[in-house]
């Protein structure tokens, strides 16, 4: 179908932005929903950008909801809409690089993008790190990690004891 904005209105450049702010368990490892963990199907979501005059392209660079402010700021037609929280000072703190070399396509270096929840009292943390992911269950104090690479659907968590990432 057709998305009614800015029909009649060539002049007028118009900006669509979608995204989840989580996924769901569908089953993947026997659970349903989401808060429960910090697994990839939960992490990993959809963010479409459309600019007017663009042609759509598939970006698989990891980047994260902090970005999305700092990107919006640079769209003319988000401006008026965005102008009661653009009139607030940044908060280095809580800020994201901005997206727009990415989707202008220079070169983009990622940043690491950690992930917290605390649905129903089970705190957890996580970070990608290279093809690992670390999972720290804050109220066991506990860690452990994913090789993405040999096990994408994150059946085998490894104790993190000894960890080097460096390596």
């Amino acid at each position: 179908g057709r998305l009614g904005v800015g029909e009649g209105r060539e002049d007028r450049p118009v900006s669509v932005v979608a995204h989840e702010d989580h996924g769901e368990e569908l089953w993947d490892h026997g659970d349903w929903g989401h808060g429960h963990t910090m697994r990839e199907e939960l992490l990993h979501v959809p963010l479409f950008i459309w600019r007017s005059g663009e042609k759509g392209r598939e970006i698989k660079d990891v980047v994260s909801h902090l970005s999305l402010m700092p990107t919006l700021r640079y769209f003319p037609d988000m401006k008026a809409a965005l102008a009661p929280l653009l009139g607030l000072p940044p908060d280095p703190e809580a800020m994201g690089p901005s997206l727009m070399p990415l989707l202008d396509g220079a070169p983009w270096t990622s940043v690491p993008c950690f992930s917290s929840q605390n649905f129903n009292y089970n705190p957890l943390t996580s970070v990608p790190i290279g093809d690992f992911k670390l999972v720290h269950d804050l109220i066991d104090n506990t860690f452990v990690f994913y090789d993405l690479a040999a096990d994408p659907q994150e059946k085998s968590p490894r104790p993190a004891a000894g960890l080097d990432l460096a390596a």
